[in-house]
């Protein structure tokens, strides 16, 4: 999972209580690369995008978001990825990216 993670601690809190919702508390590998380029405008998508096929690629993830989730056990296979972005006014997208 690539998450937005604005920076702030009101929408880093909101967006993985969102996740922590909707997938319990099952395994789940957080990432973020947003610590990396910041504030992209449109092209975070498209940089998490990338991201998750270099994940797919490599099956490594290089960084794990803090949470309080267990950080999954090694040697998982990434099948699928989500990816979270946000955007002004409001706008908000997620996509489940699947490897064939």
């Amino acid at each position: 999972m690539i998450t937005h993670t604005p920076g702030t601690r009101a929408g880093d809190r909101a967006e993985l209580q969102a996740i922590k919702t909707v997938f319990s508390e099952k395994d789940q590998c957080i990432t973020t690369n947003k610590w990396m380029f910041g504030h992209t405008l449109g092209a975070s998508g498209a940089l998490s995008l990338q991201f998750s096929l270099h994940i797919f690629n490599n099956q490594f993830v290089p960084f794990y978001y803090p949470t309080t989730l267990p950080i999954p056990k090694p040697f998982i296979k990434y099948k699928r990825i989500l990816i979270n972005t946000a955007g002004f006014g409001g706008k908000a997208a997620s996509i489940i990216l699947s490897q064939i």
